[in-house]
């Protein structure tokens, strides 16, 4: 091919491209933390997972559990909006297999809504929130970022963030449950969108 020739394919190529649509591939990943409750808070001994999850198609999942609690809470899901107040992400529900239990399951797959008037999973990375039983805060701190590295944070109730010091549990890893101190160990594999 001559000089000429490899010039005109250059230039041709380069025209294809400036015209060609730009395709936007979505982001994938998960975020998750786990949270043990201080000694000196009402839910001592409580442990809490978080877990975000963002998969094809802009499909997404949110979820909280709380293991080890006492029986008869009622916690409640608060989310920081794009103006920095927490608003409710919804109730959690007692796992009626395993006391003390409780749980909020958030996804796209069954027509949820994210938290906080987010447009995206991965907008809520980093957003304060609160977990309230009777209006008291008996978890704090911010939800991890999609793609970051799992952190194991101590949590904090009542008033103040958490602070992200490493936990002394074994928080396992996104197939199953938290092993808080004293903990139950999970709940085994995870079918790919939570458990149950």
């Amino acid at each position: 091919m001559t000089t000429a020739s490899k010039t005109c394919l250059v230039l041709a190529l380069a025209a294809f491209a400036s015209f060609a649509p730009m395709t936007a591939f979505a982001r994938h990943g998960r975020g998750a933390d786990d949270v043990v409750a201080p000694s000196t808070s009402s839910a001592a001994g409580a442990s809490l997972a978080i877990r975000v999850r963002s998969q094809s198609h802009g499909r997404w999942e949110f979820r909280m559990t709380i293991e080890n609690a006492a029986t008869g809470l009622a916690p409640e899901v608060f989310v920081a909006d794009a103006t920095g107040a927490l608003v409710s992400a919804g109730a959690m529900t007692p796992d009626n297999h395993n006391a003390g239990e409780y749980r909020l399951r958030l996804r796209s797959a069954k027509g949820g809504t994210l938290p906080a008037g987010a447009a995206t999973i991965d907008e809520l990375g980093g957003r304060a929130y609160e977990v309230r039983d009777g209006g008291v805060a008996i978890f704090s701190g911010t939800l991890p970022v999609i793609g970051a590295k799992k952190t194991n944070s101590a949590g904090t109730a009542g008033s103040g963030g958490g602070a992200d010091d490493p936990a002394t549990h074994d928080a396992g890893d996104d197939r199953g449950g938290t092993s808080g101190r004293g903990g139950s160990g999970g709940h085994g594999a995870d079918d790919g969108a939570g458990h149950r």
